[in-house]
Formats: structure tokens, sequence, C-alpha cells
């Protein structure tokens, strides 16, 4: 019996670590900017191209959901004057396949 409880207990812990296993971005392009306890969200800095003055600035910003096993990629484009913030196109992903969802 003294035997037995090691080895269940080195057990479940291999299954919880491996469950928080998810999608992790690439930190030479992406920057952490904030989570919650369903969603992690990054955003590409080495792709941000300033226009009108700086006025505008499109960037791609990317959403882990690790209890989903997905995540979403948003080209986004936001202005100062007026200020407004726009999704111009997404792509969602399988995380575990890299399969395109939608």
């Amino acid at each position: 019996m003294k035997k037995v409880i090691p080895i269940l207990l080195a057990f479940f812990i291999m299954l919880t670590s491996t469950c928080f296993a998810a999608y992790t971005p690439d930190p030479n392009r992406w920057t952490w900017i904030n989570s919650t306890d369903t969603c992690g969200t990054f955003w590409d800095k080495t792709t941000a191209q300033y226009s009108n003055g700086g006025n505008t600035a499109e960037f791609w910003v990317c959403d882990v959901y690790p209890q989903q096993n997905t995540h979403l990629i948003t080209k986004c484009k936001i202005t100062k004057n007026p200020r407004t913030y726009t999704e111009l196109q997404y792509t969602k992903y399988n995380s575990g396949t890299r399969e395109v969802i939608n």
C-alpha cells in the first residue's frame, strides 16, 4: 500500500500538468497585455503600422482560450481622433492541431 500512494500521486501530478499545457504565443513576436481566468491577450509588436501622422495604428491581437483549446488572431485598427477601435479580420484556430476553425 505504501508503494501505491507515491505512484498514484505522481500520476495525478502528471495529469494536472498536461491539462494546463496550452498554446503559448512566441515571446519574440507577441507581448502580453492582460489575462483573465478564461483568456490571455497578446499584441504583435513586430508588425504594428502607424499612419496619418501617428493618428492611426493597425496591429494584430492574439486571444488565447486555454479551457476551449483555441486561440483567436485578430487584425485591429485604432485611431486617436475620432476615438475608434475596429476589428478588421480574425481567424480562430484549434490550439492543439493548429487547424483553422473559422
